[in-house]
């Protein structure tokens, strides 16, 4: 699997391309395969989108897209380009060399059955069922005074051992 990534500063497209179905077992590319770029527009965006640490869940052929500062998850079906909007996390101004940028769900890795949403708001980690496409419990890391630094600014599960491993913003 291959994933190129643009972030528009005047509208809120995602330009996307996955390769999964041309793709063999050990991820080469099928021989005489083409591939195009698709614009795909984000429910709910309106001007520049905050997106950091994508996912892609090979079982379920979706792309996880954490479109920070619109307080939402977006995923995208890898076969039909359809868009699924996952809604209710929290946002904040939060301050960032001199600036308040307004921030959000920012990472998400595939665990067994679930997605897990790192949030930069809030520091808190969220649970999402990775079928039904529905928000779970969140858990806090730290307080919201703690500040960015507490925050997770990427997850990452550990299938061997059933870990979630995350690191602080720097």
């Amino acid at each position: 699997m291959a994933l190129s990534a643009a972030r528009t500063t005047r509208g809120a497209v995602l330009v996307a391309l996955v390769l999964v179905g041309a793709c063999g077992e050990r991820g080469a590319r099928a021989p005489g395969k083409q591939y195009a770029l698709q614009p795909l527009s984000l429910p709910g965006a309106h001007g520049v989108v905050t997106l950091d640490y994508f996912a892609y869940d090979r079982l379920r052929a979706r792309l996880w897209v954490p479109a920070g500062n619109t307080a939402s998850v977006d995923v995208i079906d890898g076969k039909t380009d359809q868009i699924t909007r996952i809604q209710g996390f929290h946002t904040a101004g939060v301050p960032l060399r001199g600036k308040r940028p307004v921030l959000g769900p920012s990472s998400v890795t595939i665990g067994d059955g679930v997605a897990y949403v790192g949030n930069r708001a809030d520091s808190r980690i969220c649970i999402i069922d990775a079928s039904a496409l529905r928000l779970g419990d969140c858990v806090a890391l730290a307080p919201d005074a703690a500040g960015l630094a507490a925050s997770p600014d990427g997850v990452v599960y550990v299938a061997p051992t059933k870990e979630l491993r995350w690191a602080g913003a720097s």
